[in-house]
């Protein structure tokens, strides 16, 4: 079981260099469940027509 409130650095879970800063460690499970956890990361490939 996951518990929904801990945060992304207690998990420790990191993204791809550059990586997640400090900050947005700090959103929890349940933020990124909400989408309002401030995590923000350009797309990898993204075509005109998604935009």
């Amino acid at each position: 079981m996951i518990d929904l409130d801990k945060n992304l650095d207690e998990l420790g879970i990191d993204d791809i260099p550059p990586g997640l800063t400090s900050i947005e460690k700090q959103a929890t499970v349940r933020d990124l469940l909400m989408s309002r956890s401030g995590v923000y990361h350009e797309a990898a490939a993204e075509a005109q027509v998604m935009i």
